[in-house]
């Protein structure tokens, strides 16, 4: 005996063409939403090496800025540091450099010479073209022996490492420093430069700059 099946309850499934419609509209959803993610993700993270760059940069600048302002005798040496100046710092000097540079100052720190004298211990902040470097003195007439007792100011400077988050370059450093003429001396101290990390889908960087001007609070 033979059972016939009513045709409104045959089943029925999807077609060949169906199917691949259905992935490759699936496919190109997946594809713009795994793009719009990546994007977001580096956007966070340039975001996030961005605000480290500024946190690092910004305490360098507030370190040089509370220095020189309690200091005297701004010393400018375009064109990078000289050794021979800094046992004892001549008279102050200003200059208007780009590139490589350097500001020695007598800070208020002291040092007993004897019973009845100080001396003002001398601070050195140098910038070599892409660094941010420092050299103090521990003991009056104590000067540099060479590059190599300057330390660097911020961590991460110069660094192109990949996922370094604190990876910042600097490209340009500029300083205008004044000095005697009857007016407080002051200097003027720019840095620019990039932050950010190399990635193997993409670059992700951003370009800062910083400037600051520093008054001399007593007048040598």
């Amino acid at each position: 005996m033979k059972h016939i099946i009513p045709s409104h309850s045959k089943t029925k499934g999807f077609t060949l063409i169906e199917m691949v419609v259905a992935i490759a509209i699936f496919t190109a959803v997946a594809l713009v939403a795994v793009g719009a993610l990546l994007k977001v993700m580096d956007a966070n993270q340039k975001a996030q090496t961005l605000k480290s760059a500024i946190n690092n940069m910004n305490f360098a600048m507030d370190s040089i800025t509370r220095e020189m302002r309690v200091g005297t005798n701004y010393y400018c040496m375009p064109g990078g540091v000289d050794i021979g100046a800094l046992a004892e710092l001549p008279a102050p000097r200003g200059c208007d450099a780009v590139g490589s540079w350097a500001i020695a100052f007598k800070s208020s720190e002291t040092e007993p010479i004897d019973e009845d004298t100080n001396c003002n211990l001398i601070h050195v902040y140098w910038f070599d073209g892409s660094n941010i470097l420092k050299w103090q003195q521990e003991n009056c007439g104590e000067g540099p022996l060479g590059e190599g007792d300057f330390y660097p100011v911020v961590s991460g400077l110069g660094s192109t490492a990949e996922d370094d988050d604190a990876a910042i370059g600097l490209d340009a450093g500029y300083i205008k420093v004044v000095t005697g003429n009857g007016s407080q001396p002051y200097a003027r101290i720019r840095f620019k430069g990039e932050a950010g990390v190399e990635v193997q889908r993409s670059r992700v960087r951003s370009a800062f700059d910083f400037q600051t001007t520093i008054s001399q609070r007593l007048i040598d």
